[in-house]
């Protein structure tokens, strides 16, 4: 008797779940970025090296034969050889420590939107404003924005309810960031600066962003020597114009003792309502741009006069931090605004 042999799978029915799976793992590499995903793999290779590393020296310990010993520790020995050279091979969460090139200015700036209400007597007063920050950390899926504290727009809160008792009862209080690439992320905490220097962080999800798209990170370093003359750009969204240029050079460095110590960069490049909190960045000979500062202010009435904090102030200060909702902005006014 013959029986008829099963029709052997057809072409596509063979290769579609091999098509399906490297469509969706481009997908997910082309959502989160090449850098994290081998970054991931990599995670992965030294949690699996650990844990048999472990294994092999807990059989070790237990084995009773010299050769089986052995050769237990020499597996444990590879597992943990292999877990840090995946350590090293790890990409570092930065690819700006080497300063940026001149088309990365466009992702180095982003718009800050915040608006408010407070209950008044007669009504609801609200505001709403805009400003510029720069992303200087990726950690723990955040991305952490360095600002101005004006941008915060507490100060004016703080002084809404003048009318009434002194103390503004807050209806709401929002903060949104628009990054260079138009992704808008609401910010999940704020931090002001412990003091007076006008000095804010933002902390953003990271998810759906992607470092070299959406933005860059600012590469800060300590040891850059500044004078006078020094070629500069300053970066950000005046009166809402995202990702604007301005170029001049360093006109002066000046000591600041009060209200407390620091440095402020005076600029001859033009800075703008809606500039605060971007950053100012110093190109180097090899054509490289490093960001030495935070632009902050200039002087009304006069041309080509502004000023921005130096960057080694912002990155050694301390800040506190709350909630960027109204509960939020009430505690930091308690705390900062009295």
């Amino acid at each position: 008797m013959n029986v008829p042999e099963p029709n052997p799978p057809t072409h596509d029915d063979r290769e579609w779940p091999g098509v399906a799976a490297i469509v969706v793992l481009f997908v997910v590499i082309s959502w989160i970025g090449w850098a994290t995903f081998f970054s991931i793999v990599l995670w992965c290779v030294i949690a699996a090296a650990t844990v048999a590393a472990a294994i092999c020296a807990i059989v070790a310990v237990n084995a009773e034969k010299d050769d089986e010993k052995q050769d237990a520790l020499m597996l444990a020995g590879g597992g943990v050889v292999v877990a840090i050279v995946a350590w090293f091979l790890i990409p570092s969460s930065s690819t700006s420590k080497n300063g940026i090139d001149r088309a990365s200015l466009k992702l180095a700036a982003h718009t800050v939107y915040g608006s408010w209400s407070e209950a008044d007597l007669f009504g609801n007063q609200t505001q709403q404003w805009s400003g510029s920050a720069g992303v200087i950390k990726l950690k723990s899926g955040k991305l952490y924005l360095i600002s101005n504290s004006h941008c915060l727009g507490l100060a004016e809160l703080r002084q809404s309810d003048s009318w009434t008792d002194g103390v503004p009862d807050i209806v709401s209080y929002q903060l949104e960031v628009v990054f260079a690439s138009g992704k808008r992320k609401p910010v999940l905490r704020f931090a002001d600066q412990d003091g007076s220097l006008d000095l804010s962080m933002l902390e953003v999800d990271a998810s759906g962003l992607t470092e070299g798209k959406d933005y860059v990170i600012l590469p800060f370093s300590q040891s850059l020597a500044l004078a006078e003359g020094d070629e500069v750009v300053a970066v950000g969204s005046p009166l809402g114009f995202q990702g604007t240029q301005t170029f001049g050079r360093i006109s002066a460095l000046r000591e600041q003792q009060t209200p407390e110590r620091h440095r402020l960069i005076q600029t001859d490049a033009a800075i703008n309502p809606g500039n605060s909190g971007g950053p100012l960045f110093v190109r180097t000979g090899k054509d490289r741009y490093y960001w030495i500062g935070i632009n902050t202010w200039k002087v009304i009435g006069a041309d080509n006069l502004g000023f921005a904090i130096d960057a080694r102030d912002a990155m050694a200060t301390k800040y506190r931090w709350y909630s960027a909702n109204a509960a939020g902005a009430a505690k930091a006014i308690r705390t900062l605004y009295r």
